[in-house]
């Protein structure tokens, strides 16, 4: 199940956030303000169509064919590696994978934290070579990298993982008395090329400044001309996030992301919250955030309670199963209660519609099942005529950014730890 701490209102801020007001004599008035609900909806589909006319999914089918390619050697051939290398590398490849294929706009930000399966694999070194013929991963020693060497569609596949710079000791939990812990390297990457050419490349660059008690944290996924990009910083007082997804040259998508609270890397503050059995959400305060389409249409959100919601959220995450109806429609209700979103054109700054939740069947899992998420939706004030967000931007995941905000938690409270250290 879904972990949907306050870690999921960071990437709200992709689907929504800043201001509650309503049109006034001091606002600029997009010309578009006096269109009908119809005509909204098709000046927005107009702008979805144009957004999608610039991504194209084949554009990644050889590097997918690659990743499976690796995920199925991996399972099938024989690989003698230490300890979950093997398993950490193509689970690596399974994340870039989901990011290209569901232009999953926040998905970039899962790579910085600290359990993330880069981190995972750049501790290993060693080349290994995928033999057919006795369906063995042959090694040649390394002090340096992580390879694995196979061939996909008759080319040679090199899939190249590597660290460098200073390595940090993040404290994660403590189960039973054992204290667990994750080594973050100052850099981390990951490369996969094929026939020589590299289809895709993924960098994580962390600066964690104790004496300041800041950190900054920037994950860049380039595949083919697709460049997604997540920029995280945090200090005591103010966590923000950055999306870009960026498609040969040009911006298609902006996000960005706000979470203010008090003392949030005060050591005193922190363990008396935990002396008192509470959660670390208690130390923060509101959240906003903002995505800009094509620079055409802005969709903003505020959340004047994380803690608030997360306390919603935790009476009811553990009832029901995280893609069952009963939990969506749940979770539609709380997210209608504390999130507040709203609908603007580029060209003026007075609201055109407001932003609501509803449950969704989720037609990503292949079943007989029916499965369910929630999604966002546009509410027209004129005649409360409302449609999803996602049936005009089909092919750019904004739930998946819902799902980043819970890691980009994780990863500010992971890195919150160690500048108390």
């Amino acid at each position: 199940m879904k972990n949907l701490s306050l870690k999921w209102i960071l990437s709200c801020a992709y689907l929504a956030i800043f201001s509650f007001s309503s049109c006034s004599d001091g606002e600029k008035e997009s010309p578009k303000t006096n269109l009908t609900p119809d005509e909204h909806k098709a000046e927005l589909e107009r702008i979805g169509l144009e957004a999608l006319a610039k991504i194209n999914p084949d554009d990644h089918a050889t590097l997918l064919t690659a990743i499976d390619e690796f995920y199925r050697l991996s399972d099938i051939g024989y690989l003698e590696i230490e300890e979950n290398a093997g398993a950490s590398a193509a689970n690596l490849l399974e994340s870039v994978g989901t990011v290209c294929s569901r232009t999953q706009l926040g998905g970039v930000s899962a790579f910085a934290n600290p359990t993330n399966d880069l981190y995972s694999a750049a501790r290993y070194y060693g080349v290994y070579t995928y033999n057919s013929a006795t369906n063995h991963w042959d090694k040649t020693a390394s002090n340096s990298v992580l390879e694995f060497r196979f061939t996909s569609d008759g080319q040679p596949v090199i899939v190249q993982i590597s660290k460098s710079g200073e390595e940090k000791q993040i404290d994660l939990f403590e189960e039973s008395g054992t204290q667990y812990q994750a080594l973050v390297p100052e850099h981390a990457k990951a490369t996969l090329t094929r026939g020589g050419e590299e289809l895709c490349n993924v960098t994580v660059d962390v600066n964690v400044d104790g004496n300041q008690r800041t950190a900054d944290v920037t994950c860049t996924l380039t595949a083919n001309g697709y460049v997604f990009q997540s920029v995280t910083h945090a200090t005591k007082t103010n966590a923000t996030e950055d999306f870009t997804l960026t498609v040969k040259g040009e911006q298609i998508v902006t996000g960005k992301a706000s979470l203010n609270g008090y003392d949030m890397t005060d050591e005193d503050n922190i363990n008396s919250v935990i002396d008192e059995n509470k959660e670390v959400h208690e130390l923060f305060g509101g959240a906003t955030a903002e995505i800009n389409i094509l620079n055409e249409a802005i969709i903003k959100g505020y959340c004047e309670s994380v803690k608030d919601m997360k306390d919603r959220m935790n009476l009811i995450q553990d009832t029901y199963p995280d893609t069952s109806l009963e939990y969506n429609d749940k979770k539609s209700e709380v997210y209608n209660q504390y999130i507040k979103g709203e609908l603007y054109y580029t060209d003026g700054d007075n609201v055109i519609a407001n932003l609501g939740w509803q449950s969704c069947e989720d037609d990503y899992y292949y079943s007989s099942e029916t499965y369910y998420d929630t999604e966002a939706v546009i509410i027209f004030a004129s005649d409360n005529s409302k449609f999803s967000i996602d049936s005009y931007f089909d092919d750019i995941s904004f739930d998946g950014l819902i799902d980043s905000a819970e890691s980009l938690s994780d990863q500010y409270e992971n890195y919150l730890s160690h500048l108390l250290n």
